[in-house]
Parts: C-alpha cells; structure tokens; sequence
C-alpha cells in the first residue's frame, strides 16, 4: 500500500490540494503576487535544501503533477459549473504554480534526459513556457482572441506528453532506443482515459 501511494503521490495528493485551493481560492487571488513568490520561494528551497520530504514532493515532481491534473480537469467541466466558475480567475496561475513546482524536476532529470531518455517531459515543459506567459491577462490582452485559442491548443500536445513520461519509458539515445509501458503506473492510465472519455471524444465530435 506504501508503495502504491509513493508510486502515485501525484494523484493522491490533488483531492487535498483541490481542497486547499477551493477553500482558499479568494486569498490566493487577493494576494496573488505572494502567493508566486511563495512558490518561486519553494522551487528554489528544493534545489538548494536538502530534504527526503521535499524531495519527493518536488523534486520527484509529484506536488507540481497535483495542480496540473486540477488544470486539466477543471478544463473538463463545462462553462456554468459552479467550481469552474469559481476557479476560473485562477485556473491560469495554478498552472503557473504547477510549472514552477515542476522546474526543479526538470533540472534535476536534465542530465538523464540529454541522453534521450524520458525526453518528452522536457518537451511538455517547453510547450508550456508560451502558455505561461500568454495566461498572464496584460499579455493575453495584447493577443486576438483567436490567436489565443490556437496557441493554447499546444496544452493538449503538452498533457499527452505528460502522459507519455508518466505511463512509459521510452529512450530515443541511437544506442538504445525503447519504449515500454509502465503497467505499474495504473492510475495515470485510467486519468488519461477518462480525460479522453470526457474531454477529448466531445471536442472531436464538436468538430466534426
């Protein structure tokens, strides 16, 4: 059961951390600038502090990983559900306080990852450094609303990639290329097949 929840502490994690958010949500948009600073403050802490707790929480990725599937997920409710409506003001700085969470994973993994090994999270992290800045609002009001919308669908690309580097190995070092499924990684593939389930099938279906 340890191991289980270790394995998954990302998904084990987002109830308290949806929880948190929701009960606080009116401080964190009131206090916005502290609460960046309090992330950028964190990140760092993992980086240059040396603690088996953060460790896991941080540089193992899994804290960051919990307010990405609250993004993705609050994607999924439709526009007059009431906790969208109420996350809504906010949903973009989650996203900020996930990518910031998840820089010291990236740079802690870099090395590995240059060797093509369990490359597509950094490939997510750079898609999401566009999307970052263009949530800011001052910057979103420079953009044409269609602009926007098109550059944001770079999201989707992003979370099958997160997908990819939760559920796989995979290298792509010319010495040792592989790709396995990580059958021990269940829970990340039934998030990913509800999201298709409720997300993904609709939209397409939209379009058609």
């Amino acid at each position: 059961m340890t191991t289980f929840i270790l394995n998954h502490l990302g998904v084990v994690l987002t109830p308290i951390i949806f929880l948190l958010i929701y009960i606080f949500r009116k401080y964190i948009s009131h206090y916005l600038i502290y609460v960046r600073i309090f992330f950028i403050f964190l990140a760092g802490l993992s980086v240059t502090f040396k603690s088996s707790f953060l460790d896991k929480l941080i540089i193992e990725g899994h804290l960051g990983l919990s307010f990405f599937i609250i993004v993705i997920f609050l994607g999924v409710l439709s526009k007059n559900h009431r906790i969208k409506k109420q996350l809504t003001s906010i949903r973009g700085e989650l996203a900020l306080f996930g990518f910031l969470l998840l820089i010291p994973h990236g740079l802690y993994r870099l090395n590995l990852v240059l060797t093509g090994y369990q490359f597509t999270g950094l490939i997510a992290m750079i898609l999401f450094i566009p999307l970052m800045i263009t949530s800011f609002i001052t910057i979103r009001k420079k953009m044409k609303p269609k602009q926007w919308k098109q550059l944001h669908k770079l999201a989707y690309v992003a979370y099958m990639l997160i997908y990819i580097h939760l559920g796989f190995i995979m290298s792509i070092n010319p010495n040792n290329p592989f790709i396995r499924i990580q059958w021990n990684a269940y829970l990340y593939h039934v998030l990913f097949l509800i999201y298709v389930i409720l997300k993904v099938i609709p939209m397409m279906i939209h379009q058609t």
